[in-house]
């Protein structure tokens, strides 16, 4: 078994999608002791950071998304720096922005970073395409580089992860823009 310790890393953020309630899984997880539960993986399971998305700060739900990125992204790497891994519990999809910008600062220096998207959405909608402009379904496109630069441009850089370095699996429901972007690039 891994000798590296857990880090869980609560992610209250619910305003990136349509129904806010996945905000409140990570304090209901904590509460009922999933840190006690993971112990089994043979590691030393710790809660870390909490985030939680501040909508009443923010001037529309995508400023507010993308505060909250970039301070997930900073509690996902000091996680890493930490030589802890991480593990981002709660929220709606909008969190993978910040969690996998976080892993790719960490990972930069070693090189590029992989991507298995497990969805049954792309994700990959900017705010140019999504008519609903819901940020939860944005955060595979800012990975790869488009939309707005305060999910893209996390880190002050673009392309988190290479378009050659991406799967998606089990995408069974997308707009015509998601698939139209995940073809040219």
């Amino acid at each position: 078994m891994s000798s590296r310790g857990l880090q869980l890393i609560g992610a209250q953020v619910g305003e990136g999608a349509s129904d806010g309630g996945c905000k409140w899984g990570a304090p209901a997880l904590r509460e009922h002791g999933i840190a006690q539960a993971l112990t089994a993986t043979g590691r030393a399971v710790t809660w870390g950071d909490t985030i939680t998305a501040q909508p009443l700060q923010a001037s529309s739900r995508l400023d507010a998304i993308e505060v909250f990125s970039a301070q997930l992204a900073a509690s996902v790497e000091k996680s890493l720096l930490g030589g802890l891994q991480p593990l981002v519990i709660g929220g709606d999809h909008s969190s993978a922005a910040g969690t996998w910008s976080g892993v790719a600062q960490f990972l930069r220096p070693s090189g590029r970073m992989g991507l298995i998207w497990i969805d049954a959405h792309m994700d990959a909608h900017t705010p140019q395409t999504s008519d609903s402009q819901a940020p939860h379904g944005m955060p595979l496109a800012a990975l790869l580089g488009r939309g707005s630069d305060g999910m893209a441009g996390l880190y002050g850089w673009r392309g988190k992860v290479l378009p050659q370095c991406v799967v998606v699996i089990g995408a069974r429901s997308y707009e015509p823009a998601e698939a139209q972007l995940l073809t040219e690039l």
